[in-house]
Protein backbone atom coordinates (compact mmCIF):
# COMPACT_ATOMS: atom_id res chain seq x y z
CA UNK A 1 0.00 0.00 0.00
CA UNK A 2 2.52 2.36 0.89
CA UNK A 3 4.67 1.81 -2.75
CA UNK A 4 1.21 2.29 -4.45
CA UNK A 5 0.94 5.61 -2.49
CA UNK A 6 4.29 6.89 -3.58
CA UNK A 7 3.71 5.80 -6.99
CA UNK A 8 0.30 7.97 -6.75
CA UNK A 9 2.46 10.66 -5.23
CA UNK A 10 5.27 10.51 -8.49
CA UNK A 11 2.24 10.61 -10.79
CA UNK A 12 0.09 14.06 -9.19
CA UNK A 13 3.88 15.45 -9.16
CA UNK A 14 3.80 14.94 -13.07
CA UNK A 15 1.05 16.21 -13.75
CA UNK A 16 1.35 19.38 -12.30
CA UNK A 17 4.54 19.63 -13.95
CA UNK A 18 2.70 18.90 -17.01
CA UNK A 19 0.11 21.78 -16.26
CA UNK A 20 2.51 24.05 -15.71
CA UNK A 21 4.17 23.76 -18.55
CA UNK A 22 0.45 23.23 -21.38
CA UNK A 23 0.03 26.72 -18.53
CA UNK A 24 3.40 28.19 -20.10
CA UNK A 25 2.88 27.40 -23.77
CA UNK A 26 -0.73 28.17 -24.09
CA UNK A 27 -2.44 30.43 -21.51
CA UNK A 28 -5.96 29.87 -20.56
CA UNK A 29 -7.11 33.16 -22.75
CA UNK A 30 -5.37 31.81 -25.52
CA UNK A 31 -7.39 28.00 -25.10
CA UNK A 32 -10.54 30.00 -24.91
CA UNK A 33 -9.95 32.02 -27.99
CA UNK A 34 -11.64 31.13 -31.06
CA UNK A 35 -8.38 31.14 -32.63
CA UNK A 36 -7.22 28.08 -31.11
CA UNK A 37 -9.87 26.08 -33.17
CA UNK A 38 -8.86 27.91 -36.53
CA UNK A 39 -4.88 26.90 -35.83
CA UNK A 40 -5.71 23.30 -34.88
CA UNK A 41 -7.76 22.95 -38.43
CA UNK A 42 -5.21 25.09 -40.25
CA UNK A 43 -2.15 22.67 -39.18
CA UNK A 44 -4.43 19.91 -40.07
CA UNK A 45 -4.83 21.50 -43.53
CA UNK A 46 -1.33 22.20 -44.16
CA UNK A 47 0.34 19.21 -43.07
CA UNK A 48 -1.01 16.87 -45.14
CA UNK A 49 -0.51 19.35 -47.95
CA UNK A 50 3.35 19.37 -47.08
CA UNK A 51 3.65 15.66 -46.91
CA UNK A 52 2.32 15.41 -50.03
CA UNK A 53 4.64 17.64 -51.56
CA UNK A 54 7.68 16.14 -49.85
CA UNK A 55 6.25 12.87 -51.14
CA UNK A 56 5.84 14.28 -55.08
CA UNK A 57 9.78 15.87 -54.80
CA UNK A 58 11.01 12.20 -53.62
CA UNK A 59 12.41 13.86 -50.17
CA UNK A 60 10.87 10.92 -48.16
CA UNK A 61 13.41 8.31 -49.84
CA UNK A 62 16.21 10.98 -49.01
CA UNK A 63 14.75 10.51 -45.16
CA UNK A 64 14.39 6.99 -45.17
CA UNK A 65 17.98 6.16 -46.43
CA UNK A 66 18.99 8.67 -44.04
CA UNK A 67 17.70 6.24 -41.31
CA UNK A 68 18.95 3.36 -42.83
CA UNK A 69 22.57 4.80 -42.85
CA UNK A 70 22.64 4.58 -46.05
CA UNK A 71 23.80 8.83 -46.82
CA UNK A 72 26.04 8.82 -43.40
CA UNK A 73 29.83 9.83 -43.73
CA UNK A 74 30.76 12.15 -46.35
CA UNK A 75 28.49 14.23 -48.19
CA UNK A 76 27.96 12.85 -52.00
CA UNK A 77 29.80 14.41 -54.62
CA UNK A 78 27.03 15.02 -56.80
CA UNK A 79 23.16 15.56 -56.90
CA UNK A 80 21.14 12.58 -55.74
CA UNK A 81 17.29 12.65 -56.57
CA UNK A 82 15.32 10.38 -54.39
CA UNK A 83 18.23 9.93 -52.24
CA UNK A 84 20.06 8.05 -55.04
CA UNK A 85 23.22 8.51 -57.35
CA UNK A 86 21.40 8.79 -60.94
CA UNK A 87 22.54 5.61 -63.07
CA UNK A 88 24.08 6.52 -66.26
CA UNK A 89 24.71 4.54 -69.29
CA UNK A 90 27.15 5.40 -71.70
CA UNK A 91 28.90 4.22 -74.85
CA UNK A 92 32.40 5.57 -77.30
CA UNK A 93 30.73 6.73 -80.60
CA UNK A 94 31.99 4.21 -83.37
CA UNK A 95 35.12 5.14 -84.77
CA UNK A 96 34.91 6.87 -88.15
CA UNK A 97 31.13 6.89 -87.99
CA UNK A 98 29.39 9.99 -89.69
CA UNK A 99 25.74 8.03 -88.66
CA UNK A 100 23.81 9.23 -86.13
CA UNK A 101 23.86 7.09 -82.46
CA UNK A 102 23.31 6.88 -79.27
CA UNK A 103 25.56 7.55 -76.71
CA UNK A 104 23.81 7.75 -72.87
CA UNK A 105 20.72 7.66 -70.88
CA UNK A 106 20.25 8.95 -67.69
CA UNK A 107 18.31 7.32 -65.03
CA UNK A 108 17.08 8.19 -61.27
CA UNK A 109 16.18 4.51 -59.28
CA UNK A 110 15.90 7.26 -56.50
CA UNK A 111 12.17 8.02 -58.58
CA UNK A 112 11.31 5.07 -59.76
CA UNK A 113 13.94 4.70 -62.48
CA UNK A 114 12.93 7.48 -64.71
CA UNK A 115 14.28 7.79 -67.85
CA UNK A 116 15.71 11.15 -67.59
CA UNK A 117 17.77 11.80 -70.53
CA UNK A 118 18.95 10.47 -73.87
CA UNK A 119 22.08 12.21 -75.64
CA UNK A 120 23.15 10.77 -79.18
CA UNK A 121 25.85 12.07 -81.54
CA UNK A 122 23.90 13.99 -84.90
CA UNK A 123 26.70 14.34 -87.60
CA UNK A 124 25.91 17.97 -88.11
CA UNK A 125 25.49 19.24 -84.24
CA UNK A 126 27.65 16.48 -82.51
CA UNK A 127 26.24 15.65 -79.11
CA UNK A 128 22.63 16.84 -78.01
CA UNK A 129 20.10 15.93 -75.73
CA UNK A 130 17.37 13.94 -76.99
CA UNK A 131 14.79 14.89 -74.31
CA UNK A 132 12.74 18.08 -73.41
CA UNK A 133 13.87 17.68 -69.61
CA UNK A 134 15.69 19.72 -67.13
CA UNK A 135 18.87 18.63 -65.28
CA UNK A 136 19.82 16.69 -62.61
CA UNK A 137 20.45 19.45 -60.48
CA UNK A 138 17.16 20.77 -61.14
CA UNK A 139 15.50 18.01 -60.25
CA UNK A 140 17.43 17.00 -57.04
CA UNK A 141 17.00 20.57 -55.26
CA UNK A 142 12.88 20.82 -56.62
CA UNK A 143 13.73 23.90 -58.67
CA UNK A 144 12.12 22.31 -61.89
CA UNK A 145 10.57 23.99 -64.37
CA UNK A 146 6.57 23.41 -64.85
CA UNK A 147 4.92 21.34 -66.70
CA UNK A 148 4.54 21.53 -70.04
CA UNK A 149 2.29 18.71 -71.39
CA UNK A 150 0.08 15.99 -69.51
CA UNK A 151 1.04 12.87 -68.93
CA UNK A 152 4.50 14.23 -68.35
CA UNK A 153 7.17 13.30 -65.19
CA UNK A 154 10.30 13.85 -67.03
CA UNK A 155 10.02 10.62 -68.54
CA UNK A 156 8.89 8.63 -65.74
CA UNK A 157 8.20 4.82 -65.83
CA UNK A 158 4.12 4.84 -65.21
CA UNK A 159 3.11 2.29 -62.90
CA UNK A 160 0.37 1.22 -61.72
CA UNK A 161 -1.35 3.11 -64.08
CA UNK A 162 -0.39 5.47 -67.13
CA UNK A 163 -1.89 8.23 -68.47
CA UNK A 164 -5.08 9.62 -66.86
CA UNK A 165 -6.86 8.13 -63.61
CA UNK A 166 -9.73 10.07 -62.55
CA UNK A 167 -11.58 9.92 -58.91
CA UNK A 168 -13.31 11.91 -56.15
CA UNK A 169 -11.15 14.25 -54.33
CA UNK A 170 -11.06 13.45 -50.34
CA UNK A 171 -10.91 16.15 -47.86
CA UNK A 172 -7.65 17.24 -47.92
CA UNK A 173 -7.20 17.64 -51.58
CA UNK A 174 -3.90 15.25 -51.84
CA UNK A 175 -5.58 12.72 -52.82
CA UNK A 176 -8.63 11.12 -54.34
CA UNK A 177 -10.59 7.84 -54.23
CA UNK A 178 -12.05 5.65 -57.06
CA UNK A 179 -13.24 2.18 -57.36
CA UNK A 180 -12.26 -1.11 -58.97
CA UNK A 181 -14.65 -4.85 -58.31
CA UNK A 182 -16.09 -2.89 -55.80
CA UNK A 183 -12.74 -1.93 -53.71
CA UNK A 184 -11.50 1.61 -52.72
CA UNK A 185 -8.77 2.40 -54.06
CA UNK A 186 -7.10 5.82 -53.15
CA UNK A 187 -4.18 7.68 -55.05
CA UNK A 188 -2.33 10.89 -54.84
CA UNK A 189 -3.57 13.75 -56.97
CA UNK A 190 -1.37 15.49 -59.41
CA UNK A 191 -2.67 18.62 -58.86
CA UNK A 192 -3.90 19.71 -55.03
CA UNK A 193 -7.46 20.16 -55.34
CA UNK A 194 -8.01 18.22 -58.51
CA UNK A 195 -9.16 14.51 -58.12
CA UNK A 196 -7.04 13.61 -60.93
CA UNK A 197 -3.54 11.16 -61.10
CA UNK A 198 -1.34 11.52 -63.70
CA UNK A 199 1.08 8.79 -64.81
CA UNK A 200 1.31 6.03 -61.75
CA UNK A 201 2.94 6.10 -58.45
CA UNK A 202 6.33 4.19 -59.06
CA UNK A 203 8.01 7.66 -59.39
CA UNK A 204 7.48 8.59 -55.90
CA UNK A 205 9.39 5.36 -54.85
CA UNK A 206 12.87 4.69 -54.18
CA UNK A 207 14.39 1.34 -55.74
CA UNK A 208 15.43 -1.50 -53.65
CA UNK A 209 18.23 -2.49 -55.31
CA UNK A 210 20.43 -1.43 -58.66
CA UNK A 211 22.87 -2.91 -60.80
CA UNK A 212 24.45 -2.01 -64.29
CA UNK A 213 26.41 -4.32 -66.68
CA UNK A 214 28.69 -2.63 -68.99
CA UNK A 215 28.66 -4.35 -72.54
CA UNK A 216 31.37 -3.90 -75.25
CA UNK A 217 28.60 -1.11 -77.21
CA UNK A 218 26.53 0.11 -74.50
CA UNK A 219 25.18 -1.19 -71.32
CA UNK A 220 22.25 -2.60 -69.28
CA UNK A 221 20.79 -0.98 -66.09
CA UNK A 222 17.91 -2.43 -63.69
CA UNK A 223 15.97 -1.37 -60.81
CA UNK A 224 14.08 -3.54 -58.64
CA UNK A 225 11.18 -2.08 -56.63
CA UNK A 226 10.20 -4.88 -54.22
CA UNK A 227 6.65 -6.06 -52.69
CA UNK A 228 5.41 -2.01 -53.27
CA UNK A 229 2.21 -1.33 -52.82
CA UNK A 230 2.88 2.18 -53.61
CA UNK A 231 2.59 3.52 -50.23
CA UNK A 232 -0.68 1.58 -48.93
CA UNK A 233 -2.48 3.33 -52.20
CA UNK A 234 -2.85 0.06 -54.38
CA UNK A 235 -4.71 -3.11 -53.79
CA UNK A 236 -1.80 -5.45 -54.07
CA UNK A 237 1.90 -5.41 -53.47
CA UNK A 238 4.30 -5.89 -56.57
CA UNK A 239 8.41 -6.81 -57.23
CA UNK A 240 8.57 -4.15 -59.78
CA UNK A 241 11.83 -4.71 -62.38
CA UNK A 242 12.74 -1.97 -64.84
CA UNK A 243 16.01 -2.46 -67.44
CA UNK A 244 17.28 -0.30 -69.46
CA UNK A 245 19.56 -1.52 -72.39
CA UNK A 246 21.60 1.09 -74.72
CA UNK A 247 23.33 0.05 -77.88
CA UNK A 248 24.05 1.80 -81.13
CA UNK A 249 21.20 2.50 -82.73
CA UNK A 250 18.50 1.36 -80.07
CA UNK A 251 17.38 1.67 -76.42
CA UNK A 252 15.21 -1.12 -74.97
CA UNK A 253 13.19 -0.34 -71.82
CA UNK A 254 11.42 -3.31 -70.11
CA UNK A 255 9.39 -3.45 -67.34
CA UNK A 256 8.49 -6.60 -65.57
CA UNK A 257 5.53 -6.38 -62.68
CA UNK A 258 4.86 -9.36 -60.41
CA UNK A 259 1.60 -9.39 -58.44
CA UNK A 260 3.83 -10.81 -54.76
CA UNK A 261 0.76 -10.14 -52.69
CA UNK A 262 -2.82 -12.38 -52.13
CA UNK A 263 -4.96 -9.99 -54.00
CA UNK A 264 -5.83 -9.52 -57.34
CA UNK A 265 -5.14 -5.56 -59.00
CA UNK A 266 -5.61 -3.79 -61.98
CA UNK A 267 -2.00 -3.28 -63.78
CA UNK A 268 -1.21 -0.46 -66.05
CA UNK A 269 2.14 0.35 -67.70
CA UNK A 270 3.42 2.77 -69.71
CA UNK A 271 6.35 5.79 -70.99
CA UNK A 272 5.57 9.08 -72.01
CA UNK A 273 9.24 10.95 -73.04
CA UNK A 274 8.98 14.17 -74.67
CA UNK A 275 11.34 14.08 -77.67
CA UNK A 276 13.44 17.64 -78.64
CA UNK A 277 13.71 18.64 -81.98
CA UNK A 278 17.33 19.14 -82.29
CA UNK A 279 17.60 21.88 -84.78
CA UNK A 280 14.18 23.67 -83.01
CA UNK A 281 12.50 23.69 -86.36
CA UNK A 282 9.18 22.74 -86.07
CA UNK A 283 8.02 24.17 -89.24
CA UNK A 284 10.12 21.36 -90.85
CA UNK A 285 9.52 18.36 -88.28
CA UNK A 286 7.54 15.53 -89.54
CA UNK A 287 5.33 13.42 -87.54
CA UNK A 288 4.07 9.82 -88.24
CA UNK A 289 1.80 7.78 -86.34
CA UNK A 290 0.41 3.87 -86.64
CA UNK A 291 -3.11 3.07 -88.24
CA UNK A 292 -6.21 3.26 -85.66
CA UNK A 293 -8.64 4.44 -84.00
CA UNK A 294 -9.28 7.30 -81.94
CA UNK A 295 -10.11 7.49 -78.28
CA UNK A 296 -13.29 9.50 -77.98
CA UNK A 297 -13.28 12.50 -74.89
CA UNK A 298 -16.45 13.26 -73.41
CA UNK A 299 -14.67 16.38 -71.58
CA UNK A 300 -11.57 17.51 -73.75
CA UNK A 301 -10.22 19.91 -70.96
CA UNK A 302 -9.74 17.48 -68.55
CA UNK A 303 -8.75 14.62 -71.57
CA UNK A 304 -11.50 12.51 -69.85
CA UNK A 305 -12.69 9.93 -72.27
CA UNK A 306 -16.35 9.01 -73.04
CA UNK A 307 -15.36 5.35 -73.00
CA UNK A 308 -15.80 4.88 -76.91
CA UNK A 309 -14.15 5.02 -80.01
CA UNK A 310 -14.21 6.50 -83.51
CA UNK A 311 -12.04 6.73 -86.76
CA UNK A 312 -9.72 9.08 -86.20
CA UNK A 313 -9.87 12.90 -87.46
CA UNK A 314 -8.05 14.47 -89.69
CA UNK A 315 -6.14 16.07 -87.25
CA UNK A 316 -4.61 12.59 -86.78
CA UNK A 317 -4.84 10.35 -90.48
CA UNK A 318 -2.92 12.92 -91.70
CA UNK A 319 0.50 11.74 -90.19
CA UNK A 320 -0.58 7.89 -90.58
CA UNK A 321 -0.37 7.66 -94.17
CA UNK A 322 3.60 8.24 -94.30
CA UNK A 323 5.55 10.89 -92.38
CA UNK A 324 4.11 14.47 -92.59
CA UNK A 325 4.46 17.77 -91.18
CA UNK A 326 3.93 18.78 -87.99
CA UNK A 327 3.61 22.57 -88.62
CA UNK A 328 2.47 25.27 -85.98
CA UNK A 329 -0.34 23.80 -84.66
CA UNK A 330 -0.94 21.80 -81.56
CA UNK A 331 -1.47 18.44 -81.50
CA UNK A 332 -3.07 15.83 -78.44
CA UNK A 333 -4.73 13.31 -79.40
CA UNK A 334 -4.70 9.17 -78.28
CA UNK A 335 -4.95 6.22 -80.69
CA UNK A 336 -5.67 2.67 -79.53
CA UNK A 337 -6.73 -0.45 -81.60
CA UNK A 338 -2.87 -0.24 -82.75
CA UNK A 339 -2.16 -1.62 -86.10
CA UNK A 340 1.24 -1.81 -87.60
CA UNK A 341 2.45 -1.18 -90.76
CA UNK A 342 3.71 -3.25 -92.87
CA UNK A 343 6.78 -3.43 -92.79
CA UNK A 344 7.14 -3.06 -89.46
CA UNK A 345 7.80 -5.32 -86.09
CA UNK A 346 5.17 -3.61 -84.08
CA UNK A 347 3.33 -0.44 -83.78
CA UNK A 348 5.20 2.54 -84.11
CA UNK A 349 5.40 6.08 -84.08
CA UNK A 350 8.31 8.30 -85.42
CA UNK A 351 9.44 12.26 -85.20
CA UNK A 352 11.56 13.22 -87.80
CA UNK A 353 13.86 16.29 -87.77
CA UNK A 354 15.07 17.01 -91.52
CA UNK A 355 16.91 20.12 -91.19
CA UNK A 356 19.25 17.73 -88.83
CA UNK A 357 18.88 14.80 -90.78
CA UNK A 358 17.55 12.19 -88.03
CA UNK A 359 14.65 10.13 -87.09
CA UNK A 360 13.26 8.49 -83.55
CA UNK A 361 11.21 5.90 -83.91
CA UNK A 362 9.45 4.72 -80.74
CA UNK A 363 7.82 0.48 -81.59
CA UNK A 364 5.73 -1.37 -78.93
CA UNK A 365 8.03 -4.85 -79.18
CA UNK A 366 5.31 -6.24 -76.61
CA UNK A 367 1.72 -6.98 -77.89
CA UNK A 368 -0.15 -5.63 -74.84
CA UNK A 369 0.62 -1.85 -76.06
CA UNK A 370 -2.85 -0.30 -76.08
CA UNK A 371 -2.93 3.19 -76.51
CA UNK A 372 -0.32 5.81 -77.61
CA UNK A 373 -0.85 9.34 -77.39
CA UNK A 374 0.86 12.01 -79.05
CA UNK A 375 0.99 15.81 -77.61
CA UNK A 376 3.09 18.48 -78.96
CA UNK A 377 2.03 22.19 -78.29
CA UNK A 378 2.12 24.90 -80.90
CA UNK A 379 5.38 27.02 -80.97
CA UNK A 380 7.07 24.68 -78.38
CA UNK A 381 10.43 22.08 -79.93
CA UNK A 382 9.30 19.13 -78.34
CA UNK A 383 7.06 15.70 -79.53
CA UNK A 384 5.83 13.72 -76.55
CA UNK A 385 4.85 10.57 -77.98
CA UNK A 386 3.28 7.67 -75.26
CA UNK A 387 2.71 4.21 -75.29
CA UNK A 388 0.66 2.25 -72.71
CA UNK A 389 -0.82 -0.74 -71.45
CA UNK A 390 -4.29 0.59 -70.30
CA UNK A 391 -6.70 3.22 -71.76
CA UNK A 392 -6.72 6.90 -70.31
CA UNK A 393 -8.92 6.63 -66.89
CA UNK A 394 -9.19 3.21 -66.76
CA UNK A 395 -11.10 2.28 -63.46
CA UNK A 396 -13.82 4.97 -64.56
CA UNK A 397 -17.26 4.35 -65.21
CA UNK A 398 -17.26 5.56 -68.82
CA UNK A 399 -16.07 1.92 -69.74
CA UNK A 400 -19.15 -0.01 -69.65
CA UNK A 401 -18.64 -1.89 -73.09
CA UNK A 402 -16.48 -5.35 -73.25
CA UNK A 403 -13.45 -3.27 -74.44
CA UNK A 404 -11.45 -4.19 -71.16
CA UNK A 405 -9.71 -0.77 -70.67
CA UNK A 406 -6.93 -2.14 -67.78
CA UNK A 407 -5.48 -5.73 -67.57
CA UNK A 408 -5.93 -8.01 -64.38
CA UNK A 409 -3.56 -9.19 -62.60
CA UNK A 410 -3.95 -12.47 -59.96
CA UNK A 411 -1.74 -13.21 -57.22
CA UNK A 412 1.58 -15.28 -58.20
CA UNK A 413 1.06 -13.49 -62.58
CA UNK A 414 3.48 -11.58 -64.13
CA UNK A 415 2.98 -8.90 -66.75
CA UNK A 416 6.25 -8.06 -68.86
CA UNK A 417 5.89 -4.80 -71.42
CA UNK A 418 8.85 -3.69 -73.63
CA UNK A 419 9.47 -1.07 -76.00
CA UNK A 420 12.00 0.07 -78.15
CA UNK A 421 13.63 3.44 -79.37
CA UNK A 422 15.52 3.36 -82.22
CA UNK A 423 17.74 6.50 -84.11
CA UNK A 424 18.24 6.46 -87.83
CA UNK A 425 19.44 9.27 -90.63
CA UNK A 426 17.19 10.94 -93.17
CA UNK A 427 18.09 13.09 -96.09
CA UNK A 428 17.06 16.48 -96.52
CA UNK A 429 16.52 16.48 -99.52
CA UNK A 430 14.02 13.34 -99.25
CA UNK A 431 11.78 15.35 -97.05
CA UNK A 432 7.66 13.47 -97.12
CA UNK A 433 5.25 15.10 -96.63
CA UNK A 434 5.67 18.85 -98.44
Amino acid sequence: MEEQRIGMMYLNLFRRWLAKVWDGMFPRGFRRSPALPMIVIALLILLPITVWILHRRGRFSVVKREIQGETQGAPPAGPRPGGMDPMVLKRIQTAGSNMPEFRSATLLPGLGMEVLQITAFVPSKGEVELLAAPSVQNIADGTTPVRLGPNDRWGAIEVPWSGLLTGILSPVGTTFRTTWRNRTIEAPTSVVGRGVGEGGMLAGLAADSTSMSPEPDGGVASAVFKGTAFDDHWASRNDVTVTVTLGPRTIDLKVMVKNVGDQPEPMGIGWHPRFRIPSGNRDNAELRLPNGDQLELADRARDIPSGKFAPAGLAVTRFQAHPSVLGMESIDESLVHLKPGLMDAGSSAEVRDPVSEIGLRMTAVSDNTRELRVTSLAGSNFVGIGMQTNYDDPLGKEWSGTDTPIATLLPGDSVEWKVRLEIFPISSRLMVGH
